[in-house]
């Protein structure tokens, strides 16, 4: 494109769309199209959502493609004023151009797309699927008795009771003094409490897995690879305890927490307005003293398993009811693309929730904090004193201000999972094995909505992690490399089929795919993930 690029252009094929042209602030974004060329420098374009098509010049199309996030027709303008260098005569042909293009079906409006996400069946002042049930709440341990011990008394002190089927401790500690503490404080906690619960050591855990192994010995063999701690002496084991946990609460929606928190639900002083649909990262917020957040406030009203259970397990139709947020506004879309919200709808399911936190952002560097987003970035950098706090303390909130959905998950210190439904297992060791559950969850469900609640839980270890890379007792103290995620990612497209036991066996054949490559391959695939990693983080800085 160039300053004399000619605006002026026709269509001739396919059918008009209905004009949606106004003098109006709607947002507006390419919609997802497909392209085929022809003679003359021209394009084909194939609304692949409605199926509109029509010719266009190619060097139009190109420019079109600036405007793939939602926004305001002068937006837009703007934008393509400035990317392209245009003079101030052009600058109605460029409006011309988008308005042409509304009409014509290339760009959608943010409107539409938000009708389509609210048209479920939820009738009026009905917020929910019926009578959901009380959830199973598990809690993850491991070496961690005094941190146990806070967080049980948390739950006694704050959560309430008729949310709780059952309260299960999963055990996964080694030292024989620690897994006594962990029972004498479970015991404690039985005695004052109105919640049913029980303690998960390893007996309990073997003597659960030998009775499923004797129900179904075929896949024995799996089943101890994924949550038999015997399998895995050597290494620390969060996935596997994680395992447990989904075999505990089967048939039953599930809020699962990490023992170094607290059952407290904090909220913004300054909440967002409304909702938001798309995949921007969370903010961040940096602090110094620990455990003093300034701007956020305790809700003595409720806790983060009622937190988590209000929408959990609902439609994203229902949800968004439930939230007060339906219709949604098209404002929710601002800045989205139709590439992440084109495989959401009214009855997207909501299996995985999960919510911000405030404390250590449980991470052992601060290389994330070239990632975050701008808004972020430029709190940070507004004084010396927030640079020297993002960089020397463990103490920040990360999360939403306004309930965001997404088609994918983030890490989450409380998470809830609809386990009425059928899940994916976690990998039972490395870090980062609730990213690649969250991208088999999105395999398996395509149409897969996450929800992130505009509130946070504290997170603090009462162990010192340093900004060194952790160590543990267990060996393996690396991440599962980025590429599995990826590498699923990528395949996700390839399954075409609805049919859920079909995806599965799809998602199956991926990692054995996978495990069948050479180690040359995995190391190369290892190798450019790293590189990809490091310039990102060059560029960011």
């Amino acid at each position: 494109m160039n300053d004399k690029t000619d605006f002026s252009f026709s269509f001739s094929v396919g059918q008009k769309a209905a004009p949606k042209t106004k003098d109006t602030e709607d947002l507006i974004a390419l919609d997802a199209c497909k392209v085929y060329r022809l003679p003359q420098d021209r394009l084909l374009v194939r609304n692949a959502r409605t199926g509109n098509s029509t010719t266009i010049r190619a060097d139009v199309f190109s420019a079109l493609t600036l405007c793939e996030a939602f926004r305001t027709p002068d937006e837009h303008v703007a934008e393509l004023v400035k990317r392209m260098g245009a003079p101030p005569d052009q600058v109605g042909q460029i409006r011309k151009v988008i308005n042409d293009s509304l009409d014509r079906g290339l760009l959608v409006s943010s409107t539409d797309i938000c009708q389509a996400l609210t048209a479920g069946k939820v009738s009026e002042g009905d917020t929910g699927s019926g009578d959901l049930g009380a959830a199973v709440v598990v809690v993850i341990t491991w070496e961690r008795p005094a941190a146990l011990e806070r967080l049980l008394d948390s739950i006694h002190d704050n959560a309430d009771p008729d949310n709780f089927h059952h309260l299960y401790v999963v055990d996964d500690s080694r030292k024989s003094e620690n897994i006594a503490r962990n029972q004498d404080v479970m015991s404690a906690f039985a005695e004052k409490s109105a919640i049913a619960a029980s303690y998960v050591g390893q007996p309990q855990q073997q003597r659960l897995l030998a009775e499923i192994a004797r129900a179904t010995p075929r896949h024995e063999q799996a089943l101890r690879f994924l949550a038999d701690q015997s399998q895995w002496t050597r290494h620390w084991t969060s996935g596997l305890a994680r395992n447990i946990g989904l075999l505990l609460s089967a048939g039953r929606r599930s809020v699962v927490f990490d023992d170094d928190g607290l059952c407290t639900l904090y909220e913004p002083s300054e909440p967002g307005t409304g909702v938001r649909v798309n995949s921007r990262p969370r903010e961040a917020v940096f602090f110094g003293k620990s455990g003093q957040w300034p701007g956020f406030e305790v809700n003595e009203q409720t806790d983060p398993v009622s937190g988590h259970l209000s929408c959990l397990g609902m439609s994203l139709a229902e949800a968004l009811k439930s939230l007060g947020a339906a219709p949604l506004d098209p404002s929710s879309l601002a800045d989205t693309t139709v590439k992440e919200v084109q495989h959401l709808h009214a009855d997207s399911p909501l299996l995985l929730t999960q919510s911000g936190s405030l404390g250590h952002p449980g991470t052992a560097g601060n290389t994330w904090i070239a990632g975050l987003t701008s808004r972020s970035r430029e709190r940070m950098l507004a004084s010396a004193e927030a640079v020297d706090d993002a960089i020397r303390n463990d103490n920040a909130w990360m999360g939403y201000r306004e309930p965001h959905f997404s088609p994918t998950s983030h890490m989450s210190a409380v998470t809830g999972l609809d386990n009425r439904q059928m899940l994916p297992p976690y990998f039972p060791t490395l870090r980062n094995e609730d990213h690649l559950f969250g991208f088999m969850l999105s395999y398996l469900y395509p149409d897969l909505a996450v929800l992130d609640y505009p509130w946070a839980t504290p997170h603090l270890p009462l162990d010192v992690r340093g900004r060194a890379a952790e160590t543990t007792d267990f060996g393996i103290g690396q991440a599962f490399p980025l590429f599995f995620h990826e590498w699923v990612q990528l395949q996700k497209p390839n399954c075409l089929s609805k049919h859920l036991p079909a995806r599965l066996e799809h998602l199956a054949e991926v990692f054995l795919d996978l495990g069948n490559s050479s180690s040359r391959e995995l190391t190369e695939m290892y190798r450019d993930e790293r590189a990809h990693f490091a310039s990102d983080a060059l560029s960011t800085v």
